[in-house]
Formats: C-alpha cells, sequence, structure tokens
C-alpha cells in the first residue's frame, strides 16, 4: 500500500502548487499587479483569487501606489517589510503569516505565467556605493564588500536612497537575508562593511 506523501512547507501553498498554472500569458500583457489579478481567473482559476486582491489591495496601501500601476517587480523581496507593515496595524500573527504567503503565491504565479523580471537599474546615486565595493575586488583586501551588493539591489527595490537607508532598513534585510538559510555571522559582516561603504561614499 502506497504511504501518503508529506508535503513541504504551508499546506495552503501546497494545495496551490498542485493546481499550478499551465496557460503562459506574454510577458509585455502582465506589467503591473492589475495586468496579474485580471490574468489569473482564465489562467489560473483554481487560486483564491478573493485572498490574492486582498493581499494585492494591502500591498498597494502599503507602497501607496494603486494597483494599477504597481509593478510586478516591486513584489520581489518585499515579503520582510511587507511583514512588518502588516504587524505595525495589529494584525494577528496567522494573518500575517497567511498575507506573506499569498504574495509569494502572487510573484510565483506571475512568473509562471511567463514575466520576467527586467534587469535592475542601478540610480545615479547608488553607483558611488557601488564603485566602492568594486574597486576592492582583486587588491589585497578582496572580498571585504562581498554580499553587499545584494543589500544595495533590495534598498533600490524598496525604493530607498543612500542618506534615508536606515538602521531599520538594514535589520530587516538582515532578517530576510537569515531566512535564507544564511549564517548569522556571515550577515552581521555584511552588514557592518555595507555600513563601511556607505561611509566612504
Amino acid at each position: 500500500m502506497n504511504k501518503p506523501t508529506t508535503p513541504i512547507g504551508n499546506q495552503i501553498d501546497a494545495d496551490l502548487r498542485d493546481s499550478a498554472p499551465s496557460v503562459r500569458i506574454a510577458p509585455r500583457e502582465l506589467r503591473t499587479l492589475a495586468d496579474l489579478l485580471t490574468a489569473i481567473p482564465v489562467a489560473a482559476p483554481n487560486l483564491p483569487l478573493a485572498m490574492l486582491r486582498s493581499t494585492a489591495g494591502h500591498i498597494s496601501s502599503f507602497l501607496n501606489v494603486p494597483i494599477e500601476q504597481l509593478a510586478i517587480e516591486a513584489l520581489v523581496d518585499l515579503a520582510p517589510a511587507f511583514r512588518n507593515y502588516l504587524r505595525e496595524r495589529r494584525f494577528k500573527r496567522n494573518s500575517v503569516r497567511s498575507y506573506a504567503n499569498f504574495l509569494s503565491i502572487l510573484l510565483r504565479t506571475a512568473r509562471e505565467l511567463g514575466w520576467e523580471s527586467p534587469q535592475l537599474e542601478i540610480p545615479d546615486i547608488w553607483k558611488p556605493v557601488l564603485a566602492v565595493m568594486q574597486k576592492h575586488r582583486g587588491t589585497g583586501t578582496r572580498g571585504q564588500y562581498y554580499g553587499c551588493a545584494k543589500i544595495v539591489r533590495w534598498a533600490i527595490r524598496q525604493g530607498k536612497t543612500p542618506s534615508d537607508f536606515s538602521d531599520d532598513d538594514l535589520r530587516v534585510w538582515g532578517e530576510a537575508f537569515l531566512k535564507e538559510g544564511r549564517s548569522y555571522e556571515y550577515m552581521v559582516s555584511v552588514k557592518s562593511n555595507f555600513r563601511r561603504a556607505l561611509r566612504e561614499n
């Protein structure tokens, strides 16, 4: 007799993975969160549209951008800050977890339907910081800023500039970094080196 398999991760997420959509949408048709929500009923009818719309509404309020103008790209790396936003508004722990899960489903579904994350454009204001990180490559201090570019990319996606990137932002990034399975010591080292790069800029 076959033994039942145990799904990995959240049961809701596992069930939704089993019903993953097979229809792909032309990437040019998927640019905003509104585009995605319009495509889901046709391309992925088994997904819980009401909860995804509710999640999209909270994301829109958090970023202060209408759903019709909210680029799907904005969802990348958003989960840690989005969870903090919900906690600050007194959402219960299970609700925070559920909304974060639905955010992941939105992003994953967009990719399954053919959306591809565009190459990240580096604003001019961040280029001197990256230059500090890159100038040590191949020198005796090689590796000093290894990993720091990850923080820069995360900051850009959050709409942050070097001048308004705060210790709280760095803490949020660190929490997300640890959840990727990285060590605490490595995270502390990267954060310290990132602060040094900002000072040298």
